[in-house]
């Protein structure tokens, strides 16, 4: 009776192991997956949020997928790419001045730049900052999180993903 009691509980550990090295192995699958997928959106992007203020300067990049609204909105096969970068130049009136790259992939082609326009500050206050580019796309940047939030030109409102687990996250709820 005793060697069956130890038999069973040495079996129920042994399935204990196996179940959670089974959910080991699916949550690496899941994170290759994304990462898959991830690499194949995004060859030679970074994501990233990494402005910081310090007054009224602003020092560092912010490079984001675009994301519209909806995701019935959103391009199939198509990828967009937001970099506003700040810079070390002022204008006339003494603001900060901004660069802002347009970067796209089709699934069957390379990534594109459209090349670089600069942007100056509209709005600036210690909660966020407006930034307004020739072309008429305006970018509103939250200061405390890094959120981006672009008014195109043709009255299109979109945002930027700006990290991997967000674009993971994304990815999933659009499948």
């Amino acid at each position: 009776m005793k060697s069956l009691s130890r038999s069973n509980k040495i079996l129920s550990l042994i399935i204990i192991i196996l179940m959670a090295l089974l959910i080991i192995v699916f949550h690496q699958k899941q994170e290759l997956y994304y990462a898959q997928k991830y690499e194949q959106a995004i060859p030679h992007i970074h994501l990233e949020s990494a402005m910081v203020f310090n007054g009224n300067n602003a020092v560092g990049s912010i490079t984001g997928f675009v994301k519209f609204p909806s995701y019935e909105e959103q391009p199939k096969q198509f990828w967009q790419y937001y970099t506003i970068e700040a810079t070390n130049d002022y204008d006339t009136n003494g603001k900060q001045l901004f660069i802002f790259e347009e970067l796209t992939r089709l699934s069957s082609m390379s990534l594109r730049s459209f090349g670089r326009e600069p942007l100056t500050i509209t709005s600036n206050t210690p909660q966020q900052l407006t930034l307004e580019g020739e072309a008429g796309h305006i970018f509103t940047i939250n200061k405390q999180t890094g959120e981006v939030e672009i008014i195109e030109s043709g009255g299109g409102v979109v945002s930027l993903i700006t990290d991997e687990s967000e674009y993971q996250d994304f990815a999933l709820a659009r499948e």
